[in-house]
């Protein structure tokens, strides 16, 4: 799945510019998504370190081939013990974005449940 079919990144000049206060800094995307993000904050850093997180299996599919960025299949809520695990330091800056991705996958799930449900009734009607 492609970048621009996972979705469009939201504010995506103006959230990296904002993050960017180091071109050598360490940097987190804690919701890697279709990566868009993190592309954009490897466009800005030089030898700098991206590291991001996301649960999700197909937003592994959006992986960066970069020797600056690491994508972390887990929760942001490990965060702690990632970030000590993989020894960059403090992180110079955070980029947090909330998309609709995970809304249209849950919308998907449920209107297949629907029909399931509303094909039990006719059955029991």
């Amino acid at each position: 799945m492609k970048v621009d079919q996972y979705h469009i990144p939201v504010l995506l000049n103006d959230a990296t510019q904002a993050l960017i206060s180091d071109p050598s800094g360490f940097y987190v995307d804690v919701t890697f998504g279709g990566g868009g993000h993190s592309r954009a904050i490897l466009d800005q850093i030089d030898n700098g370190k991206l590291l991001a997180f996301d649960q999700d299996a197909d937003a592994s599919l959006n992986h960066i081939t970069d020797d600056r960025f690491s994508l972390v299949r887990q929760n942001f809520r490990n965060i702690q013990n990632v970030l000590e695990a993989f020894g960059h330091g403090v992180p110079v800056g955070i980029l947090a974005v909330t998309d609709f991705h995970w809304l249209d996958k849950t919308l998907e799930i449920f209107k297949t449940y629907w029909r399931l449900l509303d094909m039990v009734f006719l059955l029991a009607s």
